[in-house]
């Protein structure tokens, strides 16, 4: 997928169009943001300077109170996320798909396919990444670094959205790297 192909869709995350968002990415001197949304937050993560780690970013409360009562939650979760974003001017978003454990698109994903319509994001690409063991995985890095479970909770919407981007990440690089095998040592452009 060229990024001129992927402005402003919604591209699934095959390795192809994931390795063109960050070739984008890195060429165009802008991050990627990773976006984890769930029920109650939506944790968000972002890519280093070199495009080559996810770090945590900020954790959005879809449920928090507002002082201003004229204005509506999703309004303000929106705005919230609508400044993240002009603030990092990003190059695309990974967003984690939940998918069943077939594989397959159920209502889970009708809803975060829906929250990310509703976010009207113009002309930005966005990808939907398959992020079933995404907490799991999380869980159990975190887990072997000793945290506890309390300490877990506080960090795991943002390190899922680490782990959505970084994931996108890694699978872009498989992609180059096979490209590169295959094509005889030429080198992607930007990756």
């Amino acid at each position: 997928y060229s990024m001129r192909r992927m402005a402003g869709r919604h591209v699934g995350g095959t390795p192809a169009g994931l390795a063109a968002m960050v070739a984008h990415s890195r060429a165009a001197a802008k991050p990627l943001i990773g976006m984890d949304p769930g029920a109650r937050y939506v944790g968000l993560s972002i890519t280093s300077a070199d495009c080559r780690l996810a770090l945590p970013l900020r954790v959005v409360d879809r449920h928090a109170r507002r002082a201003d009562s004229g204005v509506s939650q999703l309004v303000g979760e929106h705005a919230a996320i609508h400044s993240i974003l002009s603030k990092h001017h990003p190059a695309g978003l990974v967003v984690g798909l939940p998918l069943d454990s077939f594989g397959r698109e159920g209502p889970a994903c009708r809803t975060v396919r829906a929250y990310v319509g509703s976010l009207r994001l113009g002309k930005l690409p966005v990808i939907f990444l398959d992020e079933r063991f995404t907490t799991a995985n999380l869980r159990h890095a975190l887990t072997d670094l000793g945290m506890s479970a309390q300490k877990q909770q506080r960090v795991k919407d943002t390190g899922a959205a680490v782990v959505i981007l970084q994931s996108a990440l890694d699978i872009a690089f498989a992609h180059a790297h096979h490209l590169l095998k295959a094509g005889g040592g030429h080198r992607p452009a930007s990756l």
